[in-house]
């Protein structure tokens, strides 16, 4: 499954790619105000058994906001719910934004044309490839909170697609008993 090419995540290489994706977007949000968006990033925690004491650092696995044992994924979706990116980053102990510049995603998205962009949450620094939505004291501000509300409406789409993934694939509603070392090409299966 990983080898056909007609399944391969299709994160945007071309300026006419991203323009399609950016089509998509524009046309779930409300009136097509937002334009540009060729995805949605976010992250996720898969959740696995407690790994074996091979790996030196067994407690950076945990995380302590969901109480369990796991590897944080960065994803990238497009309109449709579809991954166009995936990666297990890191271990489950570390929030997103060390998971993000561990992948070294930003690279990637210094090669889209200037106006295309991803929508995250605030966990994410803004750039001129990035664009999260504001947090805290920050979403208050009603120019922000509406900034937020059209934003919101491209972002649920990563939310949804872990969601579809997770229901399609109950072995991901539990920890998961795989090896380490296979995870990658099982999220990366499932994914397509």
């Amino acid at each position: 499954i990983c080898a056909c090419e007609q399944l391969a995540f299709r994160f945007p290489d071309s300026a006419a790619m991203a323009a399609e994706l950016a089509r998509g977007f524009e046309s779930v949000s409300t009136d097509g105000v937002v334009n540009g968006c060729v995805g949605a990033i976010d992250g996720w925690l898969m959740p696995i058994q407690v790994p074996p004491s091979r790996f030196h650092n067994v407690t950076s696995f945990f995380s302590g906001h969901y109480q369990c044992y796991g590897l944080n994924v960065q994803a990238v979706c497009d309109h449709e719910c579809r991954f166009t990116y995936i990666a297990i980053a890191v271990p489950g102990g570390q929030p997103d934004i060390t998971a993000f510049r561990r992948l070294g995603l930003m690279d990637n998205l210094r090669l889209l044309p200037l106006g295309f962009y991803l929508i995250g949450d605030n966990a994410y620094p803004p750039s001129e490839w990035l664009l999260p939505v504001f947090g805290g004291a920050e979403r208050l501000n009603v120019d922000n909170d509406n900034v937020n509300y059209y934003l919101s409406q491209c972002r649920i789409r990563i939310e949804m697609t872990f969601g579809m993934m997770v229901q399609k694939w109950a072995i991901f509603q539990r920890p998961l008993r795989v090896d380490l070392e296979h995870t990658g090409v099982l999220l990366e299966t499932v994914a397509r």
